[in-house]
């Protein structure tokens, strides 16, 4: 590698200057290089027992060592505790649940007490192994509610990688079709049944949240390097799964994290995922605010393609359900590829018309043209309704920085905004922080249900659901005492 001048970065623009300022002799990289070929460096996080060993392990060290232990509580735990504690808490579920199962099926009493799981291991036979593989391991949930960098979490994937080990590794000897035919298609169509069995562990057993965004990124890093450790060759590596739900920032002890599961499955299939959405977290607080004796019942559909096909007998679903009313809310983002990239903000109230009609006229023609069905267009993004209120956007940026709140600049028409998302995003990146959508706009709306969403009357459409949901005036209902 020749000598390299590297330019000076301007932290205000970001950009590259003209002038180069600094330059790096190839001797700094050689003594970098150098420095970490002197240790031995592992994937696998099972300790070989070198000196100089270096594991996926190490990532929870110096983080836990990096950031200020006192402040955050933040300690290293050591794998050998995090083992033990890990063990005994998933091998008394592990029991307590099997014995429950015998019991309800009524199966003889010498065949629902295993005094460990050692016994049940050695005991088991073609009903223990299809209820662990397709019940009881399965169905084990194991949060951690301060994951730190997963330390607890690996352990606990280890434990039931060896409990899931000990019951495939018996299947072969049971000479049962149902089970053995299980195996069969796993190891047909996955290159390697470990790689498969832990990316299994990782997405439906393992569930982490943190205070610290840094944490949770480490922590999906060592489940990610734990997963591709199993791998041997290239060969049996298969994408890697979306974890973004099973490992989430929040506060364990005074906030609550919701995912809704019909967008957790549609984003599960699409490897991607969504949390609660702006609409969701609207019409809860605004229910909670000017109906607070009504309960909302939330049904979001995903696609918004489908809307014109889905909504009539999502409506008919509602009302038969005993609702009151229906409320259809969507956001002026395209049904159809006719109006991509060619509507101007200016025309989008325009776009909403013409989208409310053709859903109206669905609605008609399935009997449903009821007083009861209320039609309800955002001329704009959702996100437009948080950036409504700057106070509530600063109040949750500055416990996104644990600082003090600092102003941030009104927008005067959020719902004419050309890209409303992209502002808030902006706005978040001025503080150097990054927007988390589906935790950050729920968490700016609930702010801003603290003035009874006085800032948001800058959103013609926001107004117009307040007040079909209420029958009053906009001001009225505003105004009115809780």
């Amino acid at each position: 590698m020749a000598g390299r001048t590297l330019p000076r970065v301007s932290p205000s623009s970001h950009s590259f200057p003209e002038k180069p300022r600094i330059r790096i002799a190839d001797a700094a990289f050689q003594n970098v290089l150098s420095l970490f070929a002197r240790y031995s460096w592992n994937l696998n996080d099972t300790p070989g027992g070198k000196d100089d060993e270096i594991n996926p392990d190490v990532l929870g060290y110096i983080f836990e060592k990096y950031i200020n232990q006192k402040e955050f509580g933040a300690y290293y735990t050591r794998p050998e505790m995090t083992g033990y504690l890990s063990e005994c808490t998933i091998f008394k579920l592990v029991l307590d649940r099997v014995q429950a199962l015998l019991e309800a099926r009524g199966l003889p009493q010498s065949r629902r007490h295993f005094a460990s799981i050692s016994d049940l291991l050695l005991n088991l036979d073609a009903t223990l192994c299809h209820m662990l593989l397709f019940e009881v391991l399965p169905s084990l949930h194991l949060l951690d509610p301060a994951c730190g960098s997963a330390a607890f979490l690996v352990a606990a994937m280890k434990v039931l990688i060896n409990l899931y080990s000990a019951v495939i590794g018996r299947i072969r000897f049971l000479n049962n079709a149902e089970l053995a035919a299980w195996l069969d298609k796993i190891e047909a169509g996955h290159p390697s049944p470990l790689y498969y069995i832990k990316k299994r562990i990782i997405t439906e057993n393992l569930f982490g949240v943190d205070i610290m965004d840094e944490a949770t990124e480490i922590a999906r890093l060592r489940l990610f390097l734990a997963l591709v450790a199993s791998a041997q060759t290239e060969d049996q590596l298969e994408p890697l799964p979306n974890i973004d739900f099973n490992i989430l920032t929040g506060n364990s002890l005074i906030s609550l994290l919701h995912v809704d599961p019909a967008k957790y499955d549609a984003g599960q299939a699409k490897s991607g995922g969504t949390q609660e959405g702006p609409a969701d977290s609207v019409m809860k607080a605004v229910m909670q605010t000017f109906c607070p004796r009504d309960e909302p019942l939330i049904s979001p559909m995903i696609d918004k393609g489908k809307l014109l096909e889905g909504a009539p007998a999502e409506v008919r679903k509602l009302l038969a359900g005993g609702c009151s009313r229906v409320f259809v809310l969507w956001d002026w983002h395209p049904l159809e590829d006719r109006w991509t990239g060619r509507v101007s903000p200016r025309w989008r109230p325009g776009v909403c018309r013409v989208e409310a009609h053709e859903l109206r006229g669905k609605l008609n023609t399935a009997d449903l043209a009821s007083g009861r069905v209320v039609l309800i267009c955002v001329a704009q993004e959702l996100e437009a309704w948080a950036l409504a209120d700057h106070q509530a956007i600063a109040r949750v940026i500055a416990r996104r920085r644990r600082r003090p709140a600092e102003p941030v600049r009104k927008t005067r028409k959020p719902e004419q905004c050309p890209d409303p998302e992209q502002t808030l995003e902006n706005i978040f990146r001025g503080f150097d922080v990054e927007l988390a959508k589906y935790t950050d706009v729920p968490a700016i709306i609930g702010q801003a249900q603290t003035n009874r969403f006085k800032r948001l009357r800058t959103c013609p459409s926001f107004v117009r659901l307040v007040e079909k949901l209420t029958g009053k005036s906009f001001e009225e209902v505003i105004e009115a005492p809780d």
